[in-house]
C-alpha cells in the first residue's frame, strides 16, 4: 500500500497553494478536484482538509468537523436526504476547528433534485464550511454547480518522476508501467496483477489454438485465487489487449516491449471494444470467469 504522504507530496503544488489561499482568506468555499480514477484526489481533499481543521492530534477521517460523504449505498447516487441533511449542519457552528469540511466523493452521482438542492448552498455558501467535490467525471456535474465551483485539475504524474516516486516504495511494474497512466491507485493495481500481466504477454503472441492448455491454466489459476476481482482487472486486460492490437496492426509502436510471432487480433480496434462489453456482461450474468475469458480469448485470437 503507498504511503498517503507520497501522493500528496506528488500534487504538493496545487496542495499548498491552496492552503496559502486559506491563510490568507481566498479560499473559495466550493473546490472540484477532478481528473483520472486512481491520481489521488481523494488523498488530497483529506490532506487539504487536515491542513484547513489545523488540529494536531486528529486526522481530518477523526476529526467531527470534517465529514466524508458518499453516494448512497443502496442506489449508488446522492439522494435529496443526504444534501437536506447538509444544509441542516451548515446553519451550525463548526464542533471545535474553526471550520467545517465536506468532502463530496463521486460528486458526478447526484440525483437532479439533490443536484438542485446542493445548487442552494453554493449560492450561498455559509462563512465556515467549504465543501471538495471529487470526481472522475466533472463534465456530468450539473452546469449551474460545475460554474459555482474552482475547478481543480489533477494530471497523471510525468512518466519519469512517477517512476521515481514508485522506487521509493520499492513498486517495480517494469514494462507495466504504462498501464499505471501516471496514477498511484492504478499502479497499485497493476502491482497487484503483475504476475498474471506476465503470464498473459508472453501467451498473447500465439494463438489461443496454439496454446489453449496455457490458456486455460491461466484462466483457471485466475478463478481459484480469492484475491482476484475480474472487475479491477478487466482495464487492465484492455489496455494491454489495445496495445497489442496497435503491435499487431502496425499502427504505432507499441508501449509494451512484445516478443514472439505476431499474431493479428481477429477484429478490429472498435470490435475488440464492443467483444469487451460482452465479455462484462457475460461475467455479469454469473457465468464462471475461466469461461468467460475462454470464450473471449477464443473469439478474438483464433
Amino acid at each position: 500500500m503507498l504511503n498517503k504522504s507520497l501522493i500528496t507530496k506528488a500534487h504538493s503544488l496545487i496542495l499548498d497553494s491552496l492552503v496559502e489561499l486559506y491563510t490568507k482568506g481566498k479560499l473559495p468555499h466550493a473546490l472540484l478536484f477532478y481528473g483520472p480514477s486512481g491520481i489521488g484526489k481523494y488523498d488530497s481533499a483529506l490532506y487539504l482538509a487536515q491542513k484547513l481543521l489545523a488540529h494536531p492530534f486528529k486526522t481530518a477521517l477523526d476529526h467531527p468537523d470534517c465529514l466524508i460523504i458518499k453516494p448512497d449505498s443502496s442506489q449508488n447516487v446522492y439522494s435529496i436526504d443526504q444534501i437536506r441533511q447538509m444544509q441542516e449542519m451548515v446553519v451550525t457552528r463548526p464542533y471545535e476547528a474553526k471550520a467545517r469540511i465536506f468532502i463530496l466523493d463521486k460528486a458526478e452521482r447526484m440525483t437532479f433534485q439533490a443536484a438542485n438542492a446542493f445548487l442552494k448552498l453554493l449560492e450561498e455558501p455559509p462563512e465556515d464550511n467549504y465543501f471538495i467535490l471529487i470526481s472522475d467525471k466533472g463534465f456530468k456535474l450539473l452546469p449551474t454547480i460545475s460554474s459555482r465551483v474552482q475547478k481543480i485539475a489533477f494530471f497523471p504524474i510525468p512518466k519519469e518522476l512517477f517512476e521515481s516516486y514508485l522506487e521509493e516504495y520499492k513498486i517495480n511494474l517494469g514494462p507495466f508501467l504504462f498501464l499505471a497512466d501516471g496514477a498511484f491507485g492504478k499502479a497499485e493495481t497493476v502491482f497487484k496483477y503483475k504476475t498474471y500481466l506476465e503470464s498473459l504477454a508472453k501467451l498473447l503472441p500465439y494463438s489461443y489454438r496454439q496454446e489453449w492448455v496455457s490458456y486455460r491454466a491461466l484462466f483457471e489459476q485466475m478463478e481459484g485465487d480469492e484475491t482476484f476481482e475480474f472487475l479491477e482487472f478487466l482495464p487492465l486486460l484492455e489496455q494491454l489487449l489495445t496495445d497489442y492490437a496497435f503491435y499487431s496492426l502496425t499502427l504505432k509502436p507499441p508501449q509494451y516491449p512484445w516478443e514472439g510471432p505476431k499474431s493479428s487480433l481477429n477484429l478490429t480496434l472498435s470490435g475488440l471494444k464492443d467483444s469487451f462489453l460482452t465479455l462484462n456482461k457475460g461475467y455479469s450474468s454469473h457465468i464462471k470467469l475461466s469461461h468467460c475469458l475462454d470464450n473471449f480469448f477464443k473469439y478474438i485470437n483464433n
